[in-house]
C-alpha cells in the first residue's frame, strides 16, 4: 500500500529545506566519530522508590493571565550540563503538516 505523501509542496518549504539540509548534514558529520558516550553506562537498576518535584516552569510570557500553557506539550530536551530545558508546544491531535501557531521555550535551571 502506497503511503501518501504528507508534505507541503510550498515554494517556501522547498526553500527552507534547501537552505537547512546543508548546515544539519554538517553538523552530523561534525559528531559521526564523537567519542561522548564511549564510557556511558545506562544504570537500569537504579533504586527509587520516591519522586520529588525540584522545579515548576511557569509560561512567564502568556498573555492570557493564565500560568497554563495554551497548547500540549509536545517534546522536551535538556542540555549536555543540565542546566537548560527546552520544551516545544503545539497541537498534538495532527498526524501531518498544519498551520497552528506552535511555540518552543527554554528555561535555565
Amino acid at each position: 500500500e502506497k503511503v501518501p505523501n504528507t508534505l507541503p509542496s510550498s515554494k517556501a518549504f522547498t526553500e527552507f529545506i534547501s537552505k537547512v539540509a546543508p548546515i544539519l548534514e554538517s553538523a552530523l558529520s561534525e559528531t559521526i566519530e564523537s567519542k561522548a558516550f564511549d564510557n556511558y553506562k545506562v544504570v537500569w537498576d537504579e533504586k527509587r522508590h520516591s519522586i520529588s518535584r525540584m522545579h515548576v516552569l511557569m509560561d512567564l510570557k502568556n498573555n492570557s493571565g493564565s500560568r497554563e500553557f495554551a497548547k500540549a506539550c509536545s517534546g522536551v530536551a535538556w542540555s549536555c550540563n543540565g542546566s537548560l530545558v527546552a520544551t516545544s508546544f503545539g497541537n498534538r491531535d495532527h498526524s501531518g503538516w498544519c498551520e497552528h501557531e506552535s511555540s518552543v521555550a527554554v528555561w535555565s535551571l
